[in-house]
């Protein structure tokens, strides 16, 4: 138990530890939990080897209806040997910005300046969206037999590439960083 207050956004972050037979999880499983869960939840997954990664989905309260919570995509980290089974919490003066710091390390992008969380997790979401469209227009591109038909494909891609490139650059890196709030 943390002794830092709640707030309306997050009252509780609950953190499980998931104990693998394997060295891959199902993420369907963890979706599956965290929407039967409403609060925060911090999935700590453990491999039979000994190696750690970290999961969570961003969630927030629904606003047509309070009783309910909005799951965001699921993040997650890669497996790796941690040095110490217990790692320090973020500093936060509130559960809102631990769980922002709790989210950040899981992020692919990087937080732009005055970012906040919600306009991030949006941006990291269109970014994979992207990457997901370029392999398939990529693969595309090299079956296709026309000449004139390539060159609209990699018309296409070089447009995709560049929307990518936008999304991906940032002024500063602000992993942690206090600016990086949790809310609007």
């Amino acid at each position: 138990m943390v002794a830092i207050p709640a707030t309306i956004h997050v009252p509780e972050i609950q953190i499980f530890r998931l104990t693998l037979k394997s060295s891959e999880i199902d993420t369907g499983l963890l979706d599956f939990l965290d929407n039967a869960i409403p609060q925060p939840i911090l999935w700590k997954l453990v491999t039979p080897d000994h190696q750690i990664a970290h999961s969570a989905a961003h969630k927030r309260p629904n606003e047509a209806d309070a009783g309910r919570w909005f799951t965001g995509p699921r993040l997650t980290s890669s497996f790796s040997r941690q040095p110490s089974a217990t790692l320090p919490l973020p500093t936060a003066l509130d559960l809102g910005h631990l769980y922002t710091a709790l989210l950040a390390p899981l992020l692919p992008l990087a937080a732009r300046r005055g970012e906040t969380l919600p306009a991030l997790i949006e941006r990291c979401s269109q970014h994979q969206s992207l990457q997901r469209k370029i392999a398939q227009l990529t693969t595309k591109v090299h079956r296709e037999k026309q000449f004139n038909r390539r060159v609209a494909f990699n018309q296409e891609l070089n447009s995709l590439l560049a929307t990518l490139m936008s999304l991906e650059h940032c002024d500063k890196f602000f992993h942690g960083d206090s600016r990086l709030s949790e809310q609007t």
